[in-house]
């Protein structure tokens, strides 16, 4: 995504919970986001898999990175 100019400026925040589906779902509903993007946070294990996380023995936890607008109320 590009800014244009005169577009507000994206902030982003992550977060980390035992589901990032859900998560996701729940912060596309929140006006101001612009988009969001799920992976896994954690380093104990290079290119993990969604089983591989799933086994909660590797140390990653799912996570949503969300893009969104302060200046959207």
């Amino acid at each position: 995504m590009t800014a244009t100019a005169g577009s507000p400026k994206l902030e982003k925040a992550t977060f980390a919970a035992g589901c990032f589906w859900r998560v996701e779902k729940a912060c596309g509903k929140i006006k101001g986001v612009v988009s969001t993007q799920v992976g896994y946070t954690g380093d104990r294990m290079e290119n993990s898999t969604y089983d591989d996380v799933c086994t909660n023995t590797i140390g990653h936890a799912e996570a949503v990175e969300v893009s969104y607008s302060q200046g959207q109320k």
